[in-house]
Protein backbone atom coordinates (compact mmCIF):
# COMPACT_ATOMS: atom_id res chain seq x y z
CA UNK A 1 0.00 0.00 0.00
CA UNK A 2 1.37 3.25 -0.84
CA UNK A 3 0.85 6.41 0.87
CA UNK A 4 0.45 9.30 -0.72
CA UNK A 5 1.96 12.67 1.05
CA UNK A 6 0.73 15.95 -0.08
CA UNK A 7 3.32 18.14 -0.63
CA UNK A 8 1.35 21.30 -1.19
CA UNK A 9 -0.52 23.16 1.27
CA UNK A 10 -4.19 23.20 1.43
CA UNK A 11 -3.59 27.25 0.98
CA UNK A 12 -1.26 27.21 -2.16
CA UNK A 13 -4.24 24.62 -3.67
CA UNK A 14 -7.24 26.84 -3.29
CA UNK A 15 -4.98 29.92 -4.53
CA UNK A 16 -3.99 27.84 -7.45
CA UNK A 17 -7.16 27.31 -7.88
CA UNK A 18 -8.85 30.68 -7.50
CA UNK A 19 -6.15 31.82 -10.24
CA UNK A 20 -6.89 28.73 -13.03
CA UNK A 21 -10.95 30.45 -12.37
CA UNK A 22 -10.17 34.05 -13.09
CA UNK A 23 -8.29 32.83 -15.99
CA UNK A 24 -11.18 31.02 -17.26
CA UNK A 25 -13.15 33.72 -16.67
CA UNK A 26 -11.27 36.27 -18.17
CA UNK A 27 -10.92 33.88 -21.21
CA UNK A 28 -15.19 33.85 -21.48
CA UNK A 29 -14.60 37.59 -21.19
CA UNK A 30 -12.59 38.05 -23.71
CA UNK A 31 -14.37 35.76 -26.16
CA UNK A 32 -17.52 36.84 -25.36
CA UNK A 33 -16.10 40.66 -26.22
CA UNK A 34 -14.92 39.37 -29.60
CA UNK A 35 -18.61 38.32 -30.62
CA UNK A 36 -20.11 41.41 -29.70
CA UNK A 37 -17.00 42.88 -31.56
CA UNK A 38 -17.55 40.91 -34.75
CA UNK A 39 -21.75 41.13 -34.87
CA UNK A 40 -21.46 44.95 -34.21
CA UNK A 41 -19.06 45.33 -37.18
CA UNK A 42 -21.54 43.40 -39.15
CA UNK A 43 -24.15 45.32 -38.30
CA UNK A 44 -22.42 48.11 -39.21
CA UNK A 45 -21.42 46.71 -42.25
CA UNK A 46 -24.56 45.58 -43.30
CA UNK A 47 -25.84 49.48 -42.61
CA UNK A 48 -23.42 51.01 -44.79
CA UNK A 49 -24.29 48.40 -47.76
CA UNK A 50 -27.91 49.24 -47.06
CA UNK A 51 -27.22 52.81 -47.37
CA UNK A 52 -25.40 52.76 -50.84
CA UNK A 53 -27.84 50.41 -52.26
CA UNK A 54 -30.29 52.57 -51.26
CA UNK A 55 -28.45 55.61 -52.95
CA UNK A 56 -27.95 53.69 -55.76
CA UNK A 57 -31.83 52.86 -56.15
CA UNK A 58 -32.45 56.39 -55.71
CA UNK A 59 -30.59 57.47 -58.61
CA UNK A 60 -31.70 54.84 -60.75
CA UNK A 61 -34.97 55.95 -59.71
CA UNK A 62 -34.47 59.54 -60.55
CA UNK A 63 -32.73 58.96 -63.95
CA UNK A 64 -35.60 56.58 -65.04
CA UNK A 65 -38.15 59.22 -63.65
CA UNK A 66 -35.99 61.91 -66.11
CA UNK A 67 -36.05 59.36 -68.97
CA UNK A 68 -39.55 59.17 -68.71
CA UNK A 69 -40.74 62.08 -68.37
CA UNK A 70 -39.06 63.15 -71.77
CA UNK A 71 -41.08 60.90 -73.45
CA UNK A 72 -43.44 62.65 -75.76
CA UNK A 73 -46.79 61.20 -75.95
CA UNK A 74 -46.46 58.97 -72.62
CA UNK A 75 -49.84 60.24 -70.32
CA UNK A 76 -51.83 59.61 -73.74
CA UNK A 77 -50.70 56.50 -74.47
CA UNK A 78 -51.20 55.72 -70.60
CA UNK A 79 -55.18 57.38 -70.75
CA UNK A 80 -55.47 55.06 -74.15
CA UNK A 81 -54.68 51.82 -72.65
CA UNK A 82 -56.81 52.65 -69.37
CA UNK A 83 -59.63 53.48 -71.99
CA UNK A 84 -58.77 49.99 -74.30
CA UNK A 85 -58.52 47.74 -70.86
CA UNK A 86 -62.55 49.08 -70.12
CA UNK A 87 -63.39 48.60 -73.49
CA UNK A 88 -63.92 45.01 -72.71
CA UNK A 89 -66.46 45.27 -70.06
CA UNK A 90 -68.54 47.88 -71.89
CA UNK A 91 -68.68 45.73 -74.85
CA UNK A 92 -69.91 42.69 -72.76
CA UNK A 93 -72.51 45.10 -71.39
CA UNK A 94 -73.67 46.78 -74.52
CA UNK A 95 -77.23 45.27 -74.46
CA UNK A 96 -77.60 46.06 -71.11
CA UNK A 97 -77.05 49.64 -71.06
CA UNK A 98 -78.50 50.64 -74.30
CA UNK A 99 -81.85 48.91 -73.09
CA UNK A 100 -81.36 51.04 -69.81
CA UNK A 101 -81.63 54.00 -72.07
CA UNK A 102 -84.52 53.34 -73.89
CA UNK A 103 -86.41 53.39 -70.51
CA UNK A 104 -84.63 56.32 -70.14
CA UNK A 105 -85.85 58.13 -72.94
CA UNK A 106 -89.26 56.58 -72.76
CA UNK A 107 -89.28 58.18 -68.91
CA UNK A 108 -88.69 62.03 -70.36
CA UNK A 109 -85.07 62.37 -69.85
CA UNK A 110 -85.25 65.94 -69.63
CA UNK A 111 -86.56 66.15 -66.01
CA UNK A 112 -84.10 62.92 -64.88
CA UNK A 113 -80.56 63.28 -65.28
CA UNK A 114 -78.07 60.03 -64.47
CA UNK A 115 -75.16 60.62 -62.14
CA UNK A 116 -73.63 57.02 -62.36
CA UNK A 117 -74.82 53.09 -63.62
CA UNK A 118 -72.95 49.84 -62.33
CA UNK A 119 -73.50 46.68 -62.49
CA UNK A 120 -72.30 44.97 -59.12
CA UNK A 121 -71.46 40.87 -58.78
CA UNK A 122 -75.02 39.86 -57.78
CA UNK A 123 -76.04 41.04 -61.39
CA UNK A 124 -77.97 44.36 -59.78
CA UNK A 125 -78.32 47.46 -62.15
CA UNK A 126 -77.84 50.21 -59.82
CA UNK A 127 -78.47 53.89 -61.43
CA UNK A 128 -78.10 57.28 -59.13
CA UNK A 129 -78.60 60.60 -60.42
CA UNK A 130 -81.31 63.40 -59.83
CA UNK A 131 -84.61 64.47 -61.00
CA UNK A 132 -87.16 67.35 -60.78
CA UNK A 133 -89.90 65.12 -58.89
CA UNK A 134 -90.38 62.32 -57.48
CA UNK A 135 -93.14 61.61 -60.49
CA UNK A 136 -89.97 61.51 -62.88
CA UNK A 137 -88.30 58.63 -60.60
CA UNK A 138 -91.12 56.52 -60.52
CA UNK A 139 -92.05 57.21 -64.61
CA UNK A 140 -88.14 55.65 -64.76
CA UNK A 141 -88.96 52.86 -62.67
CA UNK A 142 -92.15 52.02 -64.52
CA UNK A 143 -90.08 52.41 -67.90
CA UNK A 144 -87.18 49.97 -67.07
CA UNK A 145 -89.82 47.34 -65.45
CA UNK A 146 -91.97 47.34 -68.88
CA UNK A 147 -89.06 47.10 -70.97
CA UNK A 148 -89.70 44.67 -73.36
CA UNK A 149 -91.13 41.58 -71.86
CA UNK A 150 -93.40 40.49 -74.21
CA UNK A 151 -90.48 38.16 -75.76
CA UNK A 152 -92.09 38.49 -79.27
CA UNK A 153 -88.49 39.31 -80.61
CA UNK A 154 -86.27 36.50 -80.86
CA UNK A 155 -83.61 38.44 -79.52
CA UNK A 156 -85.47 39.68 -76.37
CA UNK A 157 -85.32 37.55 -73.55
CA UNK A 158 -88.64 36.06 -72.76
CA UNK A 159 -88.04 37.39 -68.69
CA UNK A 160 -87.71 40.65 -69.64
CA UNK A 161 -84.21 42.96 -69.33
CA UNK A 162 -84.48 43.88 -65.76
CA UNK A 163 -86.57 42.65 -63.00
CA UNK A 164 -87.44 43.52 -59.22
CA UNK A 165 -87.01 47.26 -60.63
CA UNK A 166 -87.06 49.43 -57.53
CA UNK A 167 -86.27 52.66 -55.73
CA UNK A 168 -84.26 52.09 -52.66
CA UNK A 169 -83.88 55.96 -52.24
CA UNK A 170 -85.19 58.94 -53.25
CA UNK A 171 -84.68 62.16 -51.45
CA UNK A 172 -85.36 65.50 -51.87
CA UNK A 173 -81.87 67.60 -52.14
CA UNK A 174 -83.57 70.95 -52.45
CA UNK A 175 -82.36 73.28 -55.05
CA UNK A 176 -80.91 69.66 -57.15
CA UNK A 177 -84.81 68.59 -56.65
CA UNK A 178 -84.96 64.67 -56.15
CA UNK A 179 -81.71 62.58 -55.65
CA UNK A 180 -82.44 58.87 -56.09
CA UNK A 181 -81.11 55.25 -56.56
CA UNK A 182 -82.62 52.73 -58.60
CA UNK A 183 -82.40 49.13 -58.69
CA UNK A 184 -82.83 46.13 -60.93
CA UNK A 185 -81.82 42.62 -61.42
CA UNK A 186 -80.20 42.02 -64.73
CA UNK A 187 -81.18 38.96 -66.53
CA UNK A 188 -78.80 36.65 -67.47
CA UNK A 189 -79.41 36.21 -71.10
CA UNK A 190 -78.41 40.15 -71.14
CA UNK A 191 -74.96 39.99 -69.70
CA UNK A 192 -74.16 36.82 -71.58
CA UNK A 193 -74.70 38.76 -75.04
CA UNK A 194 -77.40 36.09 -75.93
Amino acid sequence: MGVLINLLPDFKQAKQRESRRRQLAVAASFAVWVVCGVVVLLMFLYSAGQGVRITVLNRQIQENTKSLEGTQGLMDALNAQQHLASLGSLYSNRILFTKFFEAYVAASPTDVTIDAITVNDQNVLVVTGNAKNFAAVAKLQRAMSRGNKTGINKDVPTSGYFSSVNIPTANNSGNKGITFMINASVSQEVLSGN
